[in-house]
């Protein structure tokens, strides 16, 4: 049962490997700037500054979500990722999108290191008792 969870988190983080456009995602802003101004102004979203990410936190129909805006001086700049996170029957998921307005080399690197600290969460979650 345990692989079956694994080859299910690895088959999420695969198709969503390469960042996408506004077209093909539901990303619901046409644009990274269009995105941050929208979660400045949102009163339920609480803003978290750290290394020059903005980081919003909110939850939407009992999904935690992040969005994490890359800082000016980040390759893939300007970015935004969009993670959702749901635990359900004790097993933790992890939805992620990006809007990433770089180049393909940047966007998928960026995309590779939101991948690394996802399965660390998930790995961190599943030791725990």
């Amino acid at each position: 049962m345990k692989t079956l969870f694994y080859a299910l988190v690895v088959l999420v983080f695969t198709s969503s490997l390469y960042a996408q456009t506004a077209e093909d995602s539901s990303i619901p802003y046409d644009s990274v700037e269009e995105a941050l101004s929208t979660l400045e102004s949102n009163a339920e979203a609480t803003l978290t500054e750290y290394e020059g990410w903005k980081i919003f936190n909110l939850t939407e129909n009992g999904v935690y979500i992040l969005w994490s805006f890359t800082p000016a001086e980040h390759p893939a700049h300007p970015s935004v990722v969009k993670r959702s996170i749901l635990k359900k029957s004790d097993k933790l998921f992890i939805d992620m999108e990006a809007l990433c307005e770089s180049t393909n080399i940047f966007c998928g690197a960026l995309m590779e290191d939101f991948n690394a600290i996802n399965e660390q969460i998930i790995n961190r979650e599943s030791s725990e008792p």
